[in-house]
This record gives structure tokens, sequence and C-alpha cells, in this order.
């Protein structure tokens, strides 16, 4: 049987916590609209397509430009993501060629959202690629259209959707489960 007495130190001691958990965490009350449903979803999937199509056009011309920098600061990608496709681009360079990529299909296939500053997103997209000599721009390999998967896990900072990791699938390919834990 709990007694009286023991009632109110265990509700103060319980509202100190909530209190306390409030105060230190900068994002306490995003957690719990999340973790309630008190929030638009269907705002913040149209706010991460606007993202991955803004992704998409500017990982584009990185490529088509042979990495021309104009960009780069509205490039909605973590600094990690930004790397690797420079690598890829000098790497290219390296062998005089570019890489030419024009998207044709984007397609948003599914959004979660594990809380409220992470989002992971499945895009099936379809891209034409051909490689060109970097010098003359004359074609090396002929026009390839090219049907994947993209499976694109992003972070909200500061109150902006960036993408902070990409993986390619085969158009056929199985896919995971979209939400990972260690994400």
């Amino acid at each position: 049987m709990i007694r009286k007495e023991t009632i109110r130190p265990v509700i103060a001691g319980a509202l100190c916590a909530l209190v306390a958990s409030f105060a230190l965490n900068n994002q306490s009350l995003a957690n719990l609209r999340h973790h309630l449903g008190i929030y638009d979803r269907q705002a913040e999937e149209k706010r991460v397509e606007e993202t991955l199509k803004k992704f998409n056009i500017h990982f584009a011309s990185f490529f088509n430009t042979a990495g021309l920098l104009v960009g780069l600061n509205e490039f909605p990608a973590d600094n990690l993501v930004k790397r690797r496709i420079f690598q890829d681009i000098n790497t290219l360079k390296a062998f005089n060629n570019v890489m030419v990529y024009d998207r044709d299909v984007f397609k948003l296939k599914k959004v979660d959202f594990p809380d409220p500053i992470r989002a992971v997103a499945l895009a099936d997209e379809v891209w034409f690629i051909s490689l060109q000599d970097a010098v003359t721009r004359a074609n090396v390999s002929g026009v390839k259209a090219n049907q994947i998967q993209v499976k694109y896990m992003l972070r909200k900072e500061n109150g902006a959707w960036r993408v902070i990791d990409y993986q390619v699938f085969a158009k056929d390919d199985a896919i995971s489960e979209l939400v990972h834990k260690e994400f």
C-alpha cells in the first residue's frame, strides 16, 4: 500500500526531472511533439522532397561542370558528402574525363522520421549518364539511362534539411528497412 507521505515526494521528483529534461534539451518540445504525433508530417515530407530535388540539381551541376564550385554553399549536403562527390569528380578529371548527369525522373517513395531532426527517404530516379572527354566534351561512352533507387539519410540543421549520406541501389534491389537504429 502506498502511503500519502511518499506520494508527494515522488510527484515532486518526477516534476523536477521533467522540468530539468525540458530545460537541458533544446529539442525537448520538438521531441515531445514528434513522439505524440503532433507535427505536420506532410509539410516535413515536402521539405525533404524539396531538399532532395535541390541536392540532385547541384549534384548534376558539379559533375557536368567538372567540379566548378558555383552553388557549393547552397548545396544541402554534409561536408563528407561534398568531399565524396568532389573526390569522384577529381578522379574523373585525372583521366581527362567528365561524367555528365541528366536527371529525368525523381519520385519520392517513402520518408521515415525516427525523430524530429533525422529523416530517411527512398526515391526512384532515372538519370541519363555519359562519359565525356574533359577538353573536347566529345562522348567517350554512349548515353545510358540508369534506373536506380536512392536511400537518403538527412539531418535537420538550423531548421533546414541536409543530406548526410546516400546509398544507390539497382531499381529491382530489395532495400533493407529504411530507419536504422545506429543512424
